[in-house]
């Protein structure tokens, strides 16, 4: 019985943005993988509409930390209204973009084959173990969403 803690969730959102969409896909990738994280592109789509292009995709990044833990961070990232800027290389358009970052603890599900495995999980992580899990699991995972997102919003130009 696996158990999903979210430890940060950011988001970007805005109208009318200048927005390059495939600087920005190409910047999440290369981030997550220098951070030492496996990038499986979840969903991809890209569609016309009546005002403009929407574009969505999104990324599950997951790094296994030891038995107890592993860290995942999921990207999704949404533009609509997409339209060429006169006289300009970028386009403009709606921006959302998530990124969250979840601690799993017991991925393969040692402790919770039994009642008194999950009796023991509970007691270590709630007891005996409790700093510990914050210092190793939950601060660096805060920190490493907050340098993806980082990434994402110098990309996206939001740092000016």
């Amino acid at each position: 019985m696996p158990v999903e803690i979210e430890v940060a969730k950011r988001r970007i959102s805005g109208e009318d943005w200048p927005i390059e969409v495939e600087k920005i896909y190409r910047s999440i990738k290369p981030k997550a993988e220098s951070l030492h994280y496996r990038v499986v592109e979840k969903e991809q789509e890209f569609k016309s509409e009546k005002y403009g292009g929407l574009n969505r995709f999104s990324f599950i990044c997951e790094k296994t930390i030891d038995e107890l833990a592993k860290n995942q961070i999921e990207i999704e990232c949404g533009f609509s209204k997409i339209r060429q800027r006169e006289g300009e290389k970028k386009n403009i358009g709606d921006i959302q973009i998530k990124v969250v970052g979840t601690l799993i603890f017991d991925p393969k599900n040692h402790w919770g084959k039994t009642k008194f495995g999950r009796m023991l999980y509970h007691f270590y992580s709630k007891f005996l173990a409790k700093e510990k899990i914050k210092k190793k699991y939950i601060e660096p995972l805060g920190i490493e969403t907050n340098k993806i997102y980082d990434a994402i919003k110098e990309v996206t130009d939001l740092y000016q």
